[in-house]
């Protein structure tokens, strides 16, 4: 597993966890902000290269931070040899940026509602295709699953997506919970399942800390 982010807490936990589990190798490269710093050339710059990793972890980094020819290069490692992508961004964020971007063939929705961080919690609900899925399963039965789900703490919806390209799925949402008891918030797209050739997308929209 690769993690590409600027040094956050996030990743660094993430990177610590995956490191405890004798099943992970991990490598991780923090990323300034402002374009191409110094810790870019360590960054894989050759498909071949890329495809030492089975799944690439790309957190709240600015596009430009990644050298055009090895995002290029990353994007047909994962169309085309099947590295998995996955998105864990935050309100620092750029999805326009991004999809201009070689990153942008990677990012299963295109447009955001910018909304200031941290100014509405949402709960976590299993959409049916969640349900579906094995690896969002945390109990055996799929009525408990979907309570556990449904009791988790809440989240900060971050991101909310003007369109989400017609191949992905949505996995979670968020519903507000700053509603009033009764009312129905309103509801964004939490985890996002994409795929790109041979890769599979994951994307986490809402900040979980």
């Amino acid at each position: 597993v690769l993690i590409l982010d600027k040094p956050r807490f996030e990743s660094r936990f993430l990177s610590r966890s995956l490191s405890r589990d004798e099943r992970f190798a991990v490598t991780a490269i923090f990323l300034g902000a402002g374009g191409p710093s110094d810790a870019a050339a360590e960054l894989p710059a050759t498909r071949e290269a890329w495809n030492r990793f089975d799944a690439v972890v790309l957190g709240a980094i600015d596009p430009l931070a990644i050298p055009e020819s090895a995002a290029a290069a990353l994007v047909e490692a994962a169309a085309n040899d099947g590295v998995g992508i996955v998105w864990s961004l935050d309100a620092s964020s750029d999805p326009e940026a991004i999809a201009v971007s070689p990153l942008g063939r990677l990012l299963p929705f295109r447009g955001v509602a910018r909304r200031p961080p941290f100014t509405e919690r949402c709960g976590i609900r299993l959409a049916g295709a969640g349900e579906e899925a094995a690896w969002l399963a945390v109990a055996d039965d799929a009525s408990v699953s979907r309570e556990a789900w449904r009791t988790m703490p809440s989240v900060y919806a971050l991101l909310r997506p003007t369109v989400v390209r017609p191949t992905a799925r949505v996995m979670a949402t968020c519903t507000s919970v700053e509603a009033v008891a009764g009312a129905g918030g309103p509801t964004t797209p939490f985890i996002l399942v994409d795929q790109a050739s041979d890769s599979r997308i994951v994307a986490f929209l809402a900040e979980t800390w």
